[in-house]
């Protein structure tokens, strides 16, 4: 009789941990992070946006300090550049600031305007709320179709 208890007793412990063991293994699979799954349009936005500040510093610092080179002329006359996520944005930007797309490459549009870099570059420091455009160095000459 001893011994049928011990083996009551035994797969009573025995039981015990396989429900322990099953309730640790369902409240890990539930509390555990689920995979995200993206597709190929929402990657490509992500990568794009990712690309984003990169191509906007590459701008900045292609142009340099606006002041100095301007005076040396070493920009296209009536054209600045701009950086946009898309071709619908860069026509915004280039509407914006009263001027015609005319072309959009890698993030980067290129924009001529109706007045000169100068007043532009004026225009731009009185009025924050235009979007950000710089002079078309020559670097970038290679955008303008």
């Amino acid at each position: 009789m001893e011994k049928g208890k011990q083996m009551n007793r035994l797969i009573s412990i025995i039981a015990t941990f396989i429900v322990v063991v099953a309730i640790g293994t369902v409240i890990f699979i539930q509390t555990r992070p689920k995979p995200i799954v993206v597709g190929a349009a929402e990657m490509e936005k992500m990568e794009r946006a990712e690309r984003l500040p990169v191509i906007e510093e590459a701008v900045e610092i292609g142009i340099g300090e606006t002041e100095k080179t301007m005076s040396n002329q070493e920009y296209v006359e009536n054209q600045v550049v701009a950086v946009a996520e898309s071709k619908r944005e860069a026509k915004k930007i280039a509407k914006q600031i009263g001027g015609e797309l005319l072309s959009y490459d890698n993030q980067v549009a290129v924009i001529q305007i109706g007045v000169t870099v100068e007043e532009m570059m004026q225009q731009l420091e009185e009025d924050s709320s235009l979007p950000k455009v710089y002079p078309n160095y020559e670097g970038y000459q290679n955008y303008t179709n």
